[in-house]
């Protein structure tokens, strides 16, 4: 009896997350090239650059921020992917978004109709620590392409779809705060 019940929770579980309806090809912002995956979204913000500076270095979201003509980049700080605010439930997210923290190169750039963001060189690093095979995963690191294209630069389907989506949500919806868009 408890096996049954335990199943029709899972079951649940995966079916009853906020996502309806993102199509199973959804990628978002997401492009690669080179079996190089980049996250790249244009904004329509007109606030001056100064304060795009001054954001992002409150925010922490970027240690120590450069600056160069029109153009504000560095590293991105680890950070957790907040998937519950995309709809999405601990259930119905995979492990590279729910247990890993996020870092990455961010370039910020000053376009004639607001800015362009780019999040390149991705990585994913375990925060959670499990066993497997008598290995602890805890600080692992990963390319953020494993989890997103094959050797050949396709579309994973475990990445298309509700990931795509939950990751694209969660990086536009930091960068949107940083660039005071509405």
């Amino acid at each position: 009896m408890k096996q049954i019940v335990t199943m029709i929770l899972i079951a649940a579980g995966l079916l009853a997350h906020g996502q309806k309806g993102v199509p199973n090809d959804f990628t978002g912002n997401f492009s690669q090239h080179n079996l190089k995956v980049e996250w790249v979204k244009d904004y329509d913000c007109r606030i001056p650059m100064e304060k795009v500076v001054e954001n992002l270095k409150m925010s922490g979201l970027v240690a120590q921020p450069q600056t160069g003509e029109g153009t504000v980049y560095g590293a991105l700080a680890p950070l957790m992917i907040d998937y519950r605010k995309a709809g999405a439930t601990a259930m119905g997210v995979k492990p590279y978004i729910s247990q890993m923290k996020y870092t990455g190169q961010v370039i910020i750039r000053k376009t004639e109709f607001g800015y362009t963001v780019t999040m390149k060189k991705i990585v994913t690093e375990m925060d959670t620590d499990m066993v497997f095979m008598g290995a602890h995963t805890k600080g692992m690191t990963y390319n953020f392409e494993d989890w997103a294209i094959d050797r050949n630069g396709n579309w994973k389907k475990t990445f298309m779809g509700k990931p795509a989506y939950t990751l694209d949500f969660a990086f536009g919806d930091l960068l949107t705060e940083v660039l005071d868009c509405e």
